[in-house]
């Protein structure tokens, strides 16, 4: 039996009515008409990874891997700051429930404890070098020791090609508790003095980045997370697209909104407590 002619033209007539909504469809068209969509961005703050010591910036490998494995349960996507720098500019989507993990000061531990761990459990991590403690690694000789020593240049560099792995910025030398606190200024410094010194700094750790290991950082991990306004207004005018604090608390991401990356909070992981606490305060937070 041939179809009737006027059932066929109703659905012609249908099929031109809903071609529109789904015309050039794809991931990107969907999300750049919802302007308003926002992320809650889980940030996972390590320091040292060492063999059966813990304190509060200190945990052991038992206790990362214990993290990692309840991360993957619990659906959490591990992402990378390109990837978050991409969904904020409109570039591209985030996985559902995205968590970065980062490493603060550029530890040897961390290449040494954590970074097979992270390989076996397919996560990803962001690596904040602090430049005066790795260039005194490279050049002492005293370096490939977990409890004292940081990744050297070379280390670096090998590590930049891994695809999972990215670096940013912790300083070159403010990383100190005098003169300054962190990036402090300080009271006898004019905003100029201190803008120049902060700058100088800054710069000097993305030459040594690029020339060392072929990275330039787009991150920037406020050292003991101390903050000023001249900062926040510096940092985006010498290229970078997102800076960290140690503020605990769980910041939420903008579609289409690359401001939205600066100044965001992280969750310190202390090894005096379980990762069901983690968890715990992601959920707090959100």
């Amino acid at each position: 039996m041939k179809t009737p002619k006027l059932f066929l033209l109703l659905i012609l007539t249908a099929l031109l009515l809903i071609y529109p909504l789904f015309a050039g469809f794809s991931p990107y068209h969907i999300d750049l008409r919802q302007e308003n969509i926002k992320i809650a961005l889980p940030i996972i703050m390590y320091h040292k990874v060492l063999k059966g010591r813990s304190d509060i910036y200190v945990i052991t490998p038992e206790q990362l891997e214990s993290d990692l494995r309840l991360f993957n349960k619990s659906g959490y996507n591990f992402v990378l700051p390109s990837q978050i720098i991409d969904f904020v500019e409109g570039k591209d989507q985030l996985p559902p429930k995205p968590l970065l993990i980062t490493f603060d000061d550029g530890h040897y531990n961390n290449i040494h404890f954590a970074y097979p761990l992270l390989k076996e459990h397919r996560a990803k991590a962001l690596f904040n070098i602090i430049g005066v403690f790795s260039n005194f690694s490279s050049n002492s000789g005293y370096s490939s020791n977990p409890d004292y020593s940081h990744m050297t240049w070379s280390e670096i560099k090998n590590l930049t090609t891994d695809g999972c792995m990215e670096f940013g910025n912790h300083s070159y030398n403010m990383h100190n508790y005098r003169p300054r606190f962190g990036i402090g200024k300080l009271a006898e410094e004019t905003t100029n003095d201190y803008i120049k010194a902060l700058t100088d700094d800054i710069m000097l750790m993305q030459s040594k980045m690029a020339i060392q290991c072929g990275v330039l950082p787009v991150v920037y991990a406020y050292p003991f997370g101390k903050y000023t306004p001249q900062a926040q207004t510096l940092l985006p005018r010498l290229g970078f697209k997102m800076s960290l604090n140690c503020n605990e608390g769980v910041t939420k991401i903008k579609w289409g909104e690359p401001n939205s990356l600066f100044d965001l909070r992280r969750i310190n992981r202390s090894g005096l407590i379980e990762s069901g606490e983690i968890l715990q305060k992601i959920k707090e937070y959100s």
